[in-house]
This record gives C-alpha cells, sequence and structure tokens, in this order.
C-alpha cells in the first residue's frame, strides 16, 4: 500500500512560503504602506498566525529600489551577525569592527531606502541595534510571537514605533 498523505512534504520546512497568503489582505497592505513610507511597524501574533509569512511576502512584493532585509534574530543574535546578513555581501569585508559596520550602512542607508525586519527580536543580545538603526533613518519592522515582548524595548525606541500590527489567530 502506498498511500501518501501530503502532496508537497515541502510545507513541513521552516522555509517555506505559501504562494498565496490567506485572510490577511489588511495586514499586508497596512505593512506595505508602512514600508514604503518608512514607519516603523511592530508585529505579533500566536505561533503560526502568519507574521513571518506577512513579512516575507510584503518584501518579495518590493520594487528594487526599496531594498528590505529579513533576520531572525534567534539565528542571529549578535550586533555584528545581523550587519553582516544585512550589508551586501560583495562589500562586506571580514573582521571589521561594529562601529565600521555601521558606518558602511550609514553610507549605503544614504544613497537608497532600507528597511530592517528583524523576527523573534527579542533574543537579540543588543537591542539598542534596533535604536541605531532608528538613528540612521532605517525603517525597522519588529516581530513577535508575544506581544509582552515590546515592553522589553526601551521607551525611546516604543514610542519611535508608532503602528502594531496584531495577527489574531486563523478560526478552524
Amino acid at each position: 500500500m502506498n498511500s501518501q498523505i501530503l502532496v508537497n512534504l515541502e510545507v513541513l520546512s521552516l522555509s517555506y512560503l505559501p504562494e498565496k497568503l490567506l485572510h490577511r489582505e489588511r495586514e499586508k497592505a497596512q505593512l506595505l504602506n508602512n514600508i514604503r513610507s518608512s514607519i516603523n511597524t511592530f508585529i505579533c501574533g500566536n505561533n503560526g498566525s502568519g507574521k513571518t509569512s506577512l513579512v516575507k511576502h510584503v518584501l518579495h512584493s518590493l520594487n528594487k529600489k526599496e531594498l528590505a532585509f529579513y533576520v531572525d534574530c534567534s539565528v542571529y543574535q549578535t550586533t555584528y551577525s545581523v550587519l553582516k546578513e544585512i550589508l551586501p555581501k560583495s562589500e562586506f569585508i571580514l573582521y571589521r569592527s561594529n562601529y565600521e559596520l555601521i558606518k558602511e550602512l550609514l553610507k549605503q542607508a544614504k544613497e537608497r531606502k532600507f528597511t530592517i525586519c528583524l523576527d523573534n527580536f527579542e533574543k537579540l543580545k543588543d537591542k539598542d541595534l534596533i535604536a541605531r538603526f532608528m538613528s540612521i533613518g532605517l525603517c525597522v519592522v519588529l516581530i513577535s510571537d508575544n506581544e509582552e515582548n515590546f515592553y522589553l524595548l526601551n521607551e525611546n525606541i516604543r514610542s519611535n514605533i508608532p503602528s502594531v500590527i496584531k495577527l489574531q489567530p486563523y478560526a478552524p
């Protein structure tokens, strides 16, 4: 007997991104508008509510002039590793200091618009990196499973995030 329950095993992968994002049209339009308007945003919702898929769908819909990066802070937790993921690989030189990398990012941010999406941001070892991104004019999107993680940020950072998108769980 050769019965197969799943037609596409890829759906079980952590990197899987569905072709269509169902029942998130309003949130997708809001996030796209926020990124295009450089409005810092906090996205929260339970596991499986589609936060990461929402962000990745929006990033895929941006044009080439709108440079955006997605970084999973559960994997990249240090300032250095986050900066390494953000800066274009061709211009990245190993063993540069965080100061030099921030300086390079500032230079590039003057030339084009940047958005940084930090998933699981609460796992960042240095949350002041978020304030540095904001201070050099980058648009920041923070993603978390728990709304309470917003309050892990200092008041200055929180006051610079005017938009909150709460994803409700999908109904059974």
